[in-house]
Parts: C-alpha cells; structure tokens; sequence
C-alpha cells in the first residue's frame, strides 16, 4: 500500500465529457481529462495533492508566472493498450524533463513519488 497514493483526495466529477469525444477524429490539445492533479506549496513543502474535476484556476495577481512569465508544463498522453491496460510512455523520462525545467525557472520540485502517484490517481478516476 502507498501512502502517498493513499493519501490523495480524490473528488469527482458529477458530468463527463467522455460523450463528446469523437475517438476516431482526435485532435492533439484539444481533448482534456475530466479531472486534474492539483497540490499546493508552502514553506519548502508541496501539500495537500487531489484529483479534482477539470476546471478554471482562479490565482492571484502577484504569481510569479504573471510578473515575470515562471512556468512550468510537462504533457503526457495515456494510451489504452489492445490489452485493456493504460499506460504512459516513458514516464520516468517525463518527470526528469519536469525537474529540469523547474530547476532552470529556480522553482520548487517534485518528488518522483508524487509526480507518479498523482498521475497514477489520476488515471484511476478518469478510467
């Protein structure tokens, strides 16, 4: 059992979008999850990690990302195999490039555990 995983909120949607999703006509960022990971910083620590419902960010005016353009995105597609399983393509790989991109804006990483965890919850609600 893991703890982390463990201690994830989870929170779902009350309506899918997964009903108006053409599969046999996908378009690369234009389809998104249901829900999203989110979890908050402060004092050195990343906090609080959920699964939540998809939705608009609202954020204060003085983040960093505003005044001086400090952002961080790292993109990954599931895949559902023939077999039925999902899986990520290199995830390991996906949460190196994030660290290097955070170490470059000088912003706070994540921890491989929780970077998997919350993609793994994730993909879990969404399933």
């Amino acid at each position: 059992m893991n703890t982390l995983t463990d201690s994830i909120r989870v929170q779902k949607t009350k309506r899918s979008r997964i009903s108006e999703i053409d599969f046999n006509e996908l378009e690369f960022g234009k389809h998104l999850s249901d829900h999203m990971f989110l979890a908050e910083y402060d004092k050195g620590k990343w906090l609080s990690p959920a699964v939540v419902p998809y939705a608009e960010l609202t954020i204060t005016p003085a983040m960093l990302a505003l005044h001086y353009g400090q952002s961080v995105f790292e993109g990954l597609k599931a895949y559902r195999n023939k077999d039925g399983n999902v899986s990520i393509f290199r995830v390991l790989k996906h949460h190196q490039r994030l660290l290097k991109s955070l170490e470059r804006m000088c912003m706070p990483a994540i921890s491989e555990e929780m970077f998997i965890n919350g993609i793994q919850t994730l993909l879990e609600v969404d399933e």
